[in-house]
């Protein structure tokens, strides 16, 4: 099985009342396998002014999204090193 990693998309969304707001999209698998889209509001543009400030906010979402949404990457980066992490990622065994 392949690694996803997900980058995600980040767009900014007018509101109805207040200001308009960030929004972080990315996706992952249901128990069924089904992909869904998901969602989740950043901060308004008052709050980051630049797309640049809103995507450094994402940093540590982007992380544990990845890591919810590869459990058998976690499993294995417990007490692993760098290498062997960037090897099991290609699907291959640490000498």
């Amino acid at each position: 099985m392949t690694i996803r990693h997900q980058r995600g998309h980040l767009r900014c969304t007018k509101r109805k009342n207040g200001p308009s707001a960030w929004e972080f999209l990315w996706r992952e698998n249901d128990a069924s396998g089904k992909r869904l889209r998901r969602t989740a509001v950043i901060g308004t543009v008052e709050q980051y002014p630049t797309e640049d400030l809103a995507l450094a906010a994402v940093n540590g979402l982007r992380v544990s999204i990845n890591e919810v949404c590869n459990p058998q990457r976690r499993r294995t980066s417990i007490g692993a090193t760098n290498q062997s992490r960037r090897l099991h990622d290609r699907g291959l065994k640490p000498p």
